[in-house]
């Protein structure tokens, strides 16, 4: 074995700076001993600097010697392979990168995303808002009761919410979720109107068993588009906005006031919401969406208002849901909608449950909503004259306009 070897394995076990002073005590034992011999030792000196060549010929060799034997051992686990190859290069004189013994942990890291949860407002908040609404019902004005911060409103009108739901032989227990979620709202003023299509009155006995003057029940009979369906609804509603929640889907209980706060602060026409996706129990949440503030150019790109869109009865009226875009049939009443008051509730207050999403494909073909809404945009260019064509991209509901000379807006 040579004396390499020897030097090597002392040098593993030492501390860096010991290893460099044994070293360089070396050097100067091996020149003293050379020195001694003269001429005689001329022979053995020059097999002793053949043996530094290989390995130590000056300073740098001694420092790389360290650094190996540190990597040497920092590789004898999972790493071991690297560890003989970090030896081999040792003894040649070669740097290797230092290995990482954590590499494996900090991929799996790297891979790790953070889960979406939705938190429900604590229910110290949701008795707040229940005990605001209560002040507001009182008399109390709505600045006294809001506090300071809404000190300044656009309006001292309480609006009232008509929430409207079609169903069509639903399944009543993701009927009576959607409704639960509704009337659990920590703002009071709002009514349910259900638009009922089913031939069977599964329905009428869900909505008779809330014994809840809040609901208002229709039975409409005949097989009718749900565009034909929500516009007769909103002509019996007594509210001052209109919303519709797909049944299945699921309100937030704070909903309601998030959307009167903006609506005390804006006087907003048009309201939208953030919203996320939930299994059909409403227990698990996922994709969350959360909007940008109103732009009328993504908007033209893709339907990203959808959930939850509250217009102004008076505008909704004059505006009405049309049967031939039925699967974008918000979509095509924002196009139509007048774009000066919109205003964006930056808070997820509507969960697409995965029991509407069910519902919905096997009443529609696939990707007929997309279809819908390539329709609404096209039918909104034409009827501006904008000389245009809409076309399809690689991302689902999303479009490109493709705008000619003449047309350029």
């Amino acid at each position: 074995m040579s004396w390499w070897s020897d030097f090597r394995k002392s040098v593993r076990t030492m501390h860096p700076s010991d290893a460099k002073e044994f070293i360089s005590r070396r050097g100067r034992s091996a020149s003293q001993k050379s020195k001694a011999k003269g001429d005689g030792g001329s022979a053995a000196e020059g097999d002793h600097n053949a043996d530094r060549q290989d390995g130590s010929d000056d300073g740098s060799d001694a420092d790389r010697a360290v650094e190996y034997g540190q990597n040497t051992e920092a590789g004898s686990g999972a790493e071991g392979g690297r560890g003989s190859d970090a030896k081999k290069a040792g003894a040649r004189g070669l740097k290797l990168p230092i290995p990482l013994r954590n590499r494996g942990d900090a991929q799996k890291k790297a891979k790790v995303r953070t889960k979406y949860t939705y938190r429900e407002p604590e229910p110290a908040v949701l008795l707040n808002q229940k005990a605001i609404w209560e002040r507001l019902q009182d008399g109390e004005k709505p600045a006294d009761a809001l506090g300071m911060a809404f000190s300044v409103l656009k309006t001292n009108h309480i609006p009232k919410f008509s929430v409207i739901v079609t169903t069509y032989e639903p399944v009543i227990r993701y009927f009576e979720q959607t409704v639960i979620s509704i009337l659990s709202q920590t703002y009071g003023g709002f009514e349910l109107i259900v638009a009922d299509m089913s031939m069977t009155t599964a329905v009428r006995d869900a909505v008779d068993r809330y014994r809840d003057t809040r609901i208002r029940y229709y039975s409409v009979p005949g097989n009718r588009g749900d565009a034909s369906l929500i516009n007769d609804a909103a002509l019996f509603a007594d509210g001052d906005y209109i919303c519709t929640v797909d049944c299945g889907d699921l309100l937030t209980p704070d909903a309601l006031y998030e959307v009167f706060l903006v609506v005390m602060r804006t006087n907003a026409e048009i309201l939208y919401t953030d919203e996320d996706n939930c299994d059909a129990l409403g227990k698990r949440f996922e994709q969350p969406f959360y909007k940008p503030d109103f732009n009328k150019d993504y908007l033209l790109s893709t339907n990203y208002t959808k959930h939850l869109l509250v217009i102004r009865r008076e505008l909704f009226l004059a505006l009405r849901m049309r049967d031939a875009f039925d699967g974008a049939l918000s979509y095509d009443l924002m196009l139509r909608a007048p774009k000066s008051e919109v205003s964006h509730v930056p808070h997820i207050l509507y969960h697409v449950s995965s029991a509407s999403s069910e519902s919905k494909k096997a009443s529609r073909e696939v990707d007929a909503d997309i279809r819908a809404g390539k329709a609404a945009l096209e039918d909104y260019l034409r009827v501006r004259d904008i000389k245009a064509t809409v076309s399809y991209t690689n991302m689902r509901g999303i479009y490109r306009i493709n705008y000619s000379r003449a047309g350029a807006m």
